[in-house]
């Protein structure tokens, strides 16, 4: 491949990590020698920090980091030029390091390019040659991991499988480096057999492994959501079914977005064909239970940020996930502080379907009693400074108008007009306020304001009180639509033309239902859901005990947010729009969504993803414009970021699953005799589906609907929708989904 250790391979990038553009293009050797004469006052300082989460915050802010695997326009999959033929693998966490360190560079199958000790001083960072020509930098990554996990009991992290994977370059006086690395055989993978699988007696009469299938295909739950954990599932079915297993493997493939019949039989076949010690179908049994499929009970768990989520989040929203105790608090306080950020940035808007729509959000966390969404009341100090210095300046008016007014009174001037009361301005609008009074203060702060409550009763009680005007002014703003009203004092119209409200709400299950009865309400669509799950475990409520409180440390969040507020609020327009290549992912993934969930709820939830990619595009524009500020870069024009706009459509995704549990559990209507659960229906048409073959008479349909309980007239609505298709006489065939290329 002609390559050398003075190659310029690899892109070289400065702190923070979430700067994804690089410097400069650096050879191997080049980095070797920046490892070992690098600055060891970070280091020594970040060994030093004993607070998991303060260390991971510093490493993110001040470490220098590289992408080993090749050169990139900017740290992103796509944005990858030229491959290095180099790929790293981070081991975290060693009882040995220096065992483990003299045990690869003397490993007798695998070449070492590089080796350093991690900045915390307790991983390893292992940098081999690979040949991407050969088979794919996954495939890689996968046949690596698995052989030093058999060989030494070593734990890749999973996240070295991304090509564009950067890694955190610290001081190692001791770095090694093999200048001959390049001229040395590759490591030979796997072993492929010149003789055909041996086909094993099916395991048809298995119960076990038929019964977990039945699980998953009744739920409809990919348990290898991953390029990895597909191919070690292909490799389970392959080691203990041979070709016999291909049938099992579409069964349970079909369930992700990417599934393609051509591509996973050609999965398969290398499946057959290569040899994987150590996995076995019991790789298949963890993947299923990993899933959240159990024999005596089936329960898909619902999804969590990934850490790559995390990871490319603005440097703000990156703290306040690391004071977090778990990844759902992380994502719950994330979701929090972007509904928080959103009500603060009123002059930023972009064009969405050719309307000019506002970044304002709606977010509701669902959680039981005492799982912890207390904690959300945290959000309100990243906007507390802006909201007292409005009541400041609220304040110094009303003095003013007082002394005006006292001047009224006492002049003896018959042509001195009376003084006019300033209106009250404030920022954080409580929720038990009355529609009319709410309406008001919008109109007082230009269409401005941000309503926040942990306890979702309060609104609930306000809504039932107000006759449904509330419930129809926060419908409305969530499209920046005009709210009007008339003030009761002098009967004067008033009229909010571009109201700009972000509303944060947590409760439990049973507040929601009050607030939302059922699934035709409008403000169900309208808002993101977060559902905080109850873990069996005693929480340490000393975890946190520091020096500084967490209360302390969300103010200064407010306070290092309220600068930047005020140099945007400079500003009198930011305008944001997407790429046209943005725009195509866009359309196309959203056309797929949409498809999907019809297929699987109807038309009833299709306002839900609608309206979500209006709620993509909003935190898009969101986590664009606080990385922009993070380089002090204001434009008056900008475009999304690509890791942005990945980021916001991955949590879109996610929030999609937790907004179709919601759906599931509520009722049809709030009225009428007809109260049947989407859950129930949902299920019962799942179970028909599954059951009828791909082409299929009418008479079928209905013989197969009568044993799982759904009734020959819905079984007729049903076929005249668009999941299935006439073919004529009677004959009907099932509409196949099939995931675009959107990469």
């Amino acid at each position: 491949m002609g390559r050398n250790i003075d190659a310029k391979l690899i892109s070289f990038y400065r702190a923070p990590i979430s700067n994804c553009k690089p410097e400069k293009e650096m050879s191997l050797r080049e980095i070797h020698d920046f490892i070992k004469n690098g600055r060891s006052g970070i280091v020594i300082k970040l060994r030093g920090i004993k607070d998991e989460k303060e260390a991971r915050a510093y490493k993110a802010s001040k470490f220098d980091h590289c992408t080993f695997s090749g050169i990139f326009t900017h740290r992103k999959e796509d944005g990858l030029v030229q491959h290095s033929g180099l790929l790293c693998l981070d081991f975290d966490h060693l009882d040995d390091v220096e065992s483990v360190f003299q045990k690869l560079i003397s490993d007798p199958r695998c070449p070492t390019a590089l080796l350093f000790r991690s900045p915390s001083g307790d991983g390893l960072k292992w940098v081999v040659p690979i040949d991407v020509d050969q088979m794919s930098h996954e495939d890689w990554f996968y046949a690596l991991s698995s052989y030093v996990h058999d060989t030494y009991g070593l734990e890749a992290d999973n996240h070295c499988k991304d090509v564009c994977r950067a890694c955190f370059l610290p001081r190692d006086v001791n770095v090694y480096m093999d200048e001959e690395v390049f001229s040395k055989p590759l490591f030979a993978p796997y072993a492929v057999s010149s003789d055909p699988e041996p086909v094993r007696e099916t395991v048809a009469g298995d119960d076990s492994f038929e019964a977990v299938v039945e699980r998953i295909e009744d739920v409809q739950v990919d348990i290898a959501p991953d390029y990895n954990q597909w191919l070690s599932l292909g490799f389970a079915l392959s080691d203990h079914l041979g070709e016999d297993g291909r049938e099992y493997f579409h069964r349970l493939s079909r369930f992700n977005p990417k599934y393609d019949e051509q591509d996973t039989d050609k999965q398969y076949d290398n499946c057959l064909n290569a040899r994987k010690d150590g996995i076995t179908i019991g790789t298949f049994f963890y993947l299923a239970k990993k899933a959240g499929i159990d024999i005596g009970k089936i329960e898909v768990q619902i999804p969590a940020f990934t850490p790559q989520v995390y990871d490319n989040l603005p440097y703000l929203l990156q703290q306040v996930c690391d004071m977090s105790q778990s990844d759902e608090e992380a994502d719950m306080m994330a979701l929090g502080a972007i509904a928080a950020i959103t009500s603060t940035i009123p002059n930023v808007s972009g064009q969405y379907g050719g309307r000019k729509v506002f970044p304002n959000l709606y977010t509701y966390v669902v959680a039981p009693a005492s799982a912890g969404k207390g904690r959300l009341a945290l959000i309100r100090s990243l906007v507390q400074p802006i909201h007292e210095r409005l009541r400041e300046l609220n304040k110094l008016e009303w003095e003013q108008y007082h002394e005006r007014l006292t001047e009224y009174k006492q002049s003896k001037d018959p042509d001195m007009e009376k003084p006019v009361p300033p209106p009250h301005r404030l920022h954080i609008i409580p929720a038990n306020t009355s529609a009319t009074a709410m309406y008001q203060i919008l109109h007082d702060n230009g269409g401005v304001g941000f309503v926040m409550e942990t306890e979702g009763d309060t609104l609930t009680n306000t809504l039932a009180s107000d006759h449904g005007n509330y419930s129809d002014g926060l419908r409305k703003s969530f499209h920046n639509e005009p709210v009007s009203f008339l003030r009761r004092t002098n009967h004067e119209y008033v009229e909010v033309v571009n109201p700009k409200l972000s509303v944060l709400l947590s409760g439990t299950p049973g507040q929601v239902k009050k607030l939302i009865p059922d699934t035709e309400n409008g403000l169900f669509s309208r808002f993101m859901y977060y559902h905080l799950p109850m873990k069996p475990q005693w929480n340490d409520v000393f975890a946190d005990s520091t020096d500084v409180s967490l209360d302390e440390k969300y103010a200064d969040l407010g306070r290092i947010w309220y600068e930047v507020y005020q140099r945007i609020s400079e500003i009198e327009q930011i305008n944001f729009s997407f790429t046209p290549d943005q725009q195509a992912q866009f359309n196309a993934h959203f056309a797929y969504l949409h498809e999907e969930y019809f297929r699987r709820y109807g038309e009833g939830f299709l306002p839900s993803v609608r309206r979500m990619g209006l709620i993509v595009f909003k935190i898009s524009m969101t986590l664009s414009l606080m990385r922009c500020l993070e380089y002090a870069d204001e434009k008056v024009d900008f475009i999304c970021e690509d890791v942005d706009f990945q980021t916001a459509q991955t949590i879109g995704d996610i929030l999609l699953e937790h907004a179709a549990k919601l759906y599931s559990t509520l009722p049809v209507s709030a009225s009428g005799s007809k109260q049947g659960y989407r859950q129930v229906e949902a299920e019962r048409k799942q179970k028909v589906y599954r059951a009828l073959p791909e082409i299929f008479q009418r008479k079928e349909a209905i013989e197969i609907g009568k044993k799982n309980g759904v009734s020959q007239s819905t079984i007729k609505r049903w076929l005249d929708t668009p999941q299935f298709i006439h073919l004529g006489l009677g004959k009907y065939a099932k509409v196949l989904t099939s995931y675009p290329v959107n990469q």
